[in-house]
């Protein structure tokens, strides 16, 4: 079992959540791309933010990911030695986490 990081241009929100559903998470899946990112911080969200286990019988699937969303970035990443590695990949890009105003 390895963990992703996926970013994703906005534009292809829906059908990542859609293959991601179909793919990989049948059980929840279509939430799969939820945390959006900007360069500013600020809506509207130009990019989207997902990480998760995969386990190594999703590799094929992964495979046609990588393929059917060229613009994404997978990147496999050590929750335990790189905990700080998916702000280092939003920083390098320029890109930062929109806060959801209604979290306290």
């Amino acid at each position: 079992m390895k963990r992703l990081l996926y970013l994703i241009p906005a534009g292809d929100r829906a059908a990542a959540n859609t293959y991601a559903k179909a793919a990989l998470d049948p059980v929840a899946g279509e939430y799969s791309f939820r945390f959006g990112v900007s360069p500013t911080g600020q809506p509207p969200a130009t990019h989207y933010l997902a990480s998760g286990l995969v386990p190594a019988e999703k590799d094929a699937a992964i495979a046609i990911m990588k393929t059917a969303f060229a613009a994404a970035k997978l990147i496999d990443w050590d929750l335990e030695k790189e905990i700080n590695r998916p702000a280092e990949l939003l920083e390098s890009l320029g890109l930062k986490r929109i806060e959801d105003p209604n979290k306290p």
